[in-house]
C-alpha cells in the first residue's frame, strides 16, 4: 500500500484546470472538455488505479491460459 502525504501542498481553494479539444472523425466534430477541481485524495486514487490495472492484468492472464 502506498501511503504518502506530500506536506508541501496547501489546502487553499484551487482554480478549476480546463482542458478543451476538437478531434474529426468522418463528418463528425466532437468536442471534449475536462475539467478537474483538484478534489480528489491522491493515495486512494493511486490505489484504485493500482488494483484495476492488477485485475485486469489477472483477467488477461486467465482468458489467454483457457
Amino acid at each position: 500500500m502506498l501511503i504518502y502525504k506530500d506536506k508541501s501542498v496547501s489546502n487553499k481553494p484551487v482554480k478549476p484546470v480546463i482542458t478543451y479539444s476538437e478531434e474529426k472523425h468522418g463528418r463528425i466534430l466532437f468536442r471534449v472538455t475536462s475539467v478537474h477541481k483538484g478534489e480528489m485524495d491522491f493515495a486512494k486514487k493511486m490505489e484504485d488505479l493500482i488494483v484495476k490495472e492488477v485485475l485486469m492484468h489477472e483477467n488477461s492472464n486467465l482468458a489467454m491460459n483457457k
